[in-house]
């Protein structure tokens, strides 16, 4: 050991003991004090609630071997004590976590069983030290036991004496890496400035076929700057990718073998570039990529591509519980009993399972985990392991990046390498709908047309493509026509020589032009889903992309789109149209190109919940009704997220969950305020939710309210345009006021900074937003905004009388968008649809208006006074005739009872918009019926209560918010005999769609 490093671990365990015990019965206190004495120590990687196959063990040194528990003072004094809240020892759960890690290390590795590995109990004073064989379920030996006060030489002592003085192997790469790497993003971005002008033509070439290939997905973006920037960091990404296969790889292959194809290889193209790609590969030679069992390639390209360019590909990375989920489901025992056979007898056709939409490789890597899992594979030699699992996988992506992510992600999870190294993995770039098959591709001669970026063609035979050797024949044709030599000899069997001959010379005058290094690598990638439609799969698993129609930015992409949804029969016009939803494609589509049975194979894809009732679906529920077996609705575990737009369920084809057979299941957190992290195991995530039968769904018919002119607020916004950020001052004797406008939150409005000006006091408002509608009440202070009015009527050119709105119009006209669709002035966007100005008719306060959400998880109404202030886009707004009419609907619409059939009425994410008056049937309000009367009168007492709510809990909490609020007031309405008579009132109104 290291003096130094011994001094100032001595140090830390002179904190450690030192601590106040009454800190250390906190176990948080205990390990956080533990880890600032294991870092002192400088034994290698240290891993905090480290995932084992059996929960999260609180820290492992991975180079030392070492797992320890920590438990709070004096918890560990006793580690054969069974502990209370569960049924087991301390000592019990510390042999599950060994335990479960020696399988996994025997699973991707020959083991030397010399080793072995150490498991510590402790509480800060009491440590007890086990020594375990490297034997599944072996039993531990008693090491040392140590009942520590001020012996802090004697604990560093003990700790280096278990835990050695060699580390095993190297540091694992850090679980997000990016600041690692970021000086040599930098040193790129620099390097591709200077290109010599002899590299100049090769490098264009390369960044030509890249924008081919991102124009293919519909989503490039089109300022050529960004195009630029984006080139470079997908290059630097595929360099960092394939140098990390390369380090991981057994082969005496130099470094520069991974760069030799694809688009990035541009950096060998001169000595500076060939340098820096040099210097980065000794640094990823530094760590061990293998070990760490989440996705770090995750974070470096969250880091290092914008969230713009990442926003453009529907791009959400699968957790790996819930991957793992379907792949369990989807991948069964049975089938890997059967496919491993199979393809250990190099039978490959018709069966593996595949990932259309593969990403980054998170459902191919737990499939390669499951297999490498499974004990039909263990009955092959070792060596022939990972080949199995590579035949057996098969991934398309259009995103380049995404692609060679995963590939390497599948490595990190093989058993050993595979016989043929990379090239066995069968990940494709390429449009896995394969909308342009048959028309762009191949002609009628059995020939695959390759097209340069210069336009030059070169035909490949179909026969080659389809021969075992293809990639490597080319290679050797390519490297051939490099070097003008004749055709390479040893051809694939089958394959028609003066087709190759030709190809050949076709080869060498585009070279000559545009130069080389990525041919081999652009067809392989250009006939690999071809080939694989051909070979197809029994088993399918995605989670395409989720991108909306009107999203996709390139014209061509989008009309080929169009026509396809025609062609698959899902209706691409109409108001749906733009919500309209790619994934479906991939699920209808995925299923007849490339399952060999399309009507009975397994599969499950992950998709917005929105596939299981918006309106945009609903002929793809159709087309899908008989394929579909089972649907998981997982909105309540909100694996990315909560937003709307980010909430998910699982399709599941012929096949479901083990535990449950229902055709409708709903996920339940079994404590609501876990949060599922991402990387946690499905065991580890399983103690967290379950799934149970969807409730039955609630009738549905029109309300008689569905014919009364129900609209949405106007688009008062952007707020540093729109809203005011603190008071206005008090009017001048010409009636005007000072104001200084709001910040913005989103792009681009937030890059503006709050505007200060003098304006009419008549055109300042008070406005009603969802942030202010609570349960049955709003709060007292609504928002004020800049509305141009005059004698009730909008000023059609305001910025005729004030040079303060001619400035925000100014700043509108800069930043707005430029679709044709965008209003081109701010007064425009106001009153966008006409919805501000039919706010601006309601001209007495006799008529009540009844406001309501866009959106949100429960439903909430208000009643107030017509006129009382200007709505905003996001509420929705009617008059009734009456204060009584509206208490009766503002008391069913806050009713509880309904909450199920409110909720179940939305078509998208959380949107309410105008479904409740489509699918709640609510009668019209009949003053001689006595249910209605009393609903009425009972909306007064209910806001009584909610005011008096919202004043207690505003006194306790000054800054809670309508969310917070509202759970309060429906709280004490639960628990109140107003809030039940309401409900049983309702009930009785609507008893096919009232729930307790």
């Amino acid at each position: 050991m290291n003096k130094s490093n011994y001094q100032h671990a001595i140090a830390s365990a002179e904190q450690l003991l030192s601590a106040d015990r009454a800190r250390h019965r906190v176990e948080g206190n205990v390990q956080s004090d533990v880890e600032a004495l294991l870092r002192k120590m400088n034994l290698g990687t240290l891993e905090v609630q480290y995932q084992t196959g059996e929960g999260p063990v609180d820290i492992y040194l991975p180079n030392r071997q070492t797992f320890i528990e920590v438990k709070p003072f004096p918890q560990a004094r006793d580690p054969d004590a069974i502990q209370s809240g569960r049924d087991e020892s301390a000592k019990e759960q510390l042999d599950r976590y060994v335990h479960a890690e020696i399988k996994q290390e025997d699973i991707l590795r020959p083991v030397d069983h010399r080793n072995f590995w150490t498991g510590i109990l402790t509480d800060g004073r009491n440590w007890h030290i086990y020594e375990y064989p490297h034997e599944l379920n072996s039993k531990p030996r008693l090491v040392d036991s140590l009942m520590v006060i001020n012996e802090s030489q004697s604990l560093v002592s003990a700790l280096y004496s278990v835990m050695g003085d060699e580390m095993l192997g190297k540091e694992w790469i850090p679980a997000k890496p990016h600041d690692l790497f970021t000086t040599r993003k930098q040193e790129l971005d620099k390097l591709y400035s200077e290109i010599p002008s002899t590299a100049v033509e090769s490098t264009n070439t390369k960044f030509r076929l890249w924008l081919d290939m991102m124009k293919a997905s519909g989503m490039i973006p089109n300022d050529e700057r960004a195009q630029e920037r984006l080139f470079l960091t997908h290059s630097f990404l595929i360099v960092i990718v394939r140098l990390v296969s390369h380090s991981m790889s057994s082969g005496r292959d130099p470094w520069e073998w991974a760069l030799r194809d694809g688009f990035a290889s541009w950096v060998l193209g001169y000595s500076r570039a060939w340098h820096w790609a040099e210097q980065l590969f000794k640094q990823i030679e530094e760590y061990d990529w293998k070990k760490r069992r989440t996705d770090v390639f995750r974070d470096l390209y969250h880091e290092f591509v914008s969230e713009t360019d990442r926003k453009l590909f529907g791009e959400f990375y699968t957790p790996d519980w819930l991957a793992e989920q379907m792949v369990v489901e989807v991948l069964d025992e049975e089938w890997m009993k059967r496919s491993i056979d199979q393809v250990y007898d190099e039978r490959k056709d018709g069966v593996g399972v595949l990932d259309p939409a593969c990403g980054s490789g998170t459902f191919l890597y737990h499939a390669a985990w499951r297999l490498a899992s499974s004990e039909y594979l263990r009955e092959h030699p070792y060596g022939k392991r990972a080949d199995i699992i590579c035949r057996l996988l098969n991934g398309i992506d259009i995103h380049p990046v995404a692609v060679e992510i995963s590939k390497v992600n599948i490595e990190r999870a093989l058993p050993g390498n595979p016989t043929e190294g990379s090239s066995a993995l069968q990940v494709y770039l390429g449009d896995s709908l394969q909308i342009h098959r048959r028309t762009d591709l191949f002609n009628q001669t059995g020939m695959m047309r390759l097209t340069s970026p210069k336009g030059s063609e070169a035909y490949v035979p179909i026969d080659l493509l389809r021969a075992p050797s293809f990639d490597e024949y080319l290679r050797r044709m390519v490297n051939a026509a490099t070097k003008d030599q004749e055709l390479p000899r040893n051809a694939p069997a089958n394959v028609d020589l003066e087709s190759l001959r030709t190809l050949h010379k076709q080869l060498q005058e585009i070279i000559k032009q545009e130069g080389n290094s990525v041919w081999t690598w652009y067809c392989t990638n250009l006939a690999g889903p071809h080939l694989l439609a051909e070979r197809k799969v029994n088993r399918i698993i995605a989670n395409p992309p989720w991108v909306k129609f009107s999203e996709i930015q390139v014209l061509e992409r989008k009309k080929a789109i169009e026509d396809f949804g025609k062609h698959l029969g899902v209706h691409m016009g109409g108001k749906q149209a733009p919500h309209l939803d790619i994934a479906k494609f991939f699920v209808l589509h995925g299923r007849k190109l490339y399952l060999q049975d399309p009507n009975t194979d397994p599969g499950a894809w992950l998709v917005k919940v929105s596939a299981l009732r918006a309106g945009h679906w609903e002929r793809f529920r159709e087309l899908h009704k008989d394929t579909l077996k089972q649907s998981v609705d997982l909105t309540a575990l909100q694996p990315f997220g909560g937003g709307d737009a980010t909430r998910c369920c699982i399709l599941f084809e012929h096949c479901h969950v083990e535990e449950n057979s229902a055709s409708k299941l709903v996920a339940k957190k079994r404590v609501q305020k876990k949060r599922i992290e991402h990387s946690e195991s499905l065991n580890h995530a399983k103690e967290k939710f379950e799934l149970a039968e969807a409730l039955e769904p609630v009738p549905q018919a029109p309300s008689d309210y569905a014919r009364l002119p129900i609209r949405q607020g106007a688009t008062i916004v952007p707020h540093v345009l729109a809203r005011l950020g603190e008071p206005p001052s008090r009017p001048d004797r010409t009636g005007r006021v000072s104001v200084v406008t709001a910040k913005s939150s989103h792009k681009p409005w937030r890059d503006v900074k709050p505007q200060s000006g003098q304006l009419s006091a008549d055109w300042i408002k008070e406005i009603y937003t969802s942030s202010e509608v609570l349960v049955y009440v709003t709060l007292k202070e609504l928002p004020k905004a800049i509305v141009p009015i005059s004698d009730g009527q909008l000023i059609l050119e305001p910025g005729t009388v004030s040079s303060f709105w001619r400035r925000l119009d100014e700043l509108w006209d800069v930043h707005r968008g430029l679709g044709k669709g965008t209003p081109k002035t701010l007064l425009s966007r106001f009153d966008y649809s006409r919805l501000l100005s039919l706010q601006l008719d309601i001209r007495t306060r006799e008529r009540r208006m009844v406001i309501y959400p866009s959106s949100g998880d429960h439903m909430r109404a208000v009643r107030v006074a017509g006129g009382s202030g200007y709505v905003d886009s996001t509420l929705f707004w009617f008059l009734v005739r009456s204060a009584k009419e509206a208490g009766y609907l503002v008391s069913i619409l806050n009713s509880s009872c309904l909450d199920q059939a409110f909720s179940e009425s939305r078509e998208s994410g959380r949107d309410f918009q105008l479904h409740p008056w489509k699918k709640v049937p609510i009668p019209s309000y009949n003053s001689r019926n006595h249910r209605h009367r009393r609903l009425a009168e009972l909306c007064g007492k209910a806001e009584a209560l909610a005011r008096k709510t919202i004043h207690s809990a505003l006194k306790e909490k000054p800054n809670l918010g309508q969310v917070g609020l509202s759970k309060r007031i429906r709280d004490n309405l639960g628990k109140s005999e107003i809030g039940l008579a309401i409900n049983d009132l309702v009930s009785e109104i609507l008893p096919a769609q009232a729930r307790d």
